[in-house]
């Protein structure tokens, strides 16, 4: 059983769906092992969203934390707070820059 619930806020879950849907339109195959291997990386926040790196933002009681997921060339990054011991809110998913830009 999970000691955190992961909930995403609207824009979060677009976002997430609007980066999927791009690689799925550049390579099918590769979308659907990629979206294995992010299911697979957001189970971290239902078990241990503390191991993850806090960054500057959020509130004191529930700091900024990010989660990197593997999503196509260059990922994308969770950006997530941990709002009491039971539920964790992924509130926006960015995509890194490609490297060199």
């Amino acid at each position: 059983m999970s000691a955190y619930h992961v909930r995403f806020t609207e824009s979060a879950r677009d976002e997430l769906l609007q980066l999927y849907a791009g690689l799925l339109t550049r390579d099918p195959d590769l979308a659907a092992h990629e979206l294995y291997v992010i299911r697979d990386a957001l189970r971290l926040l239902e078990h241990a969203p503390a191991t993850c790196r806090q960054v500057a933002g959020g509130a004191p009681h529930a700091p900024l934390r990010e989660l990197s997921l593997p999503l196509g060339a260059t990922g994308c990054v969770a950006l997530f707070t941990i709002d009491d011991e039971s539920t964790v809110t992924v509130l926006a998913v960015r995509s890194e820059p490609e490297p060199g830009r």
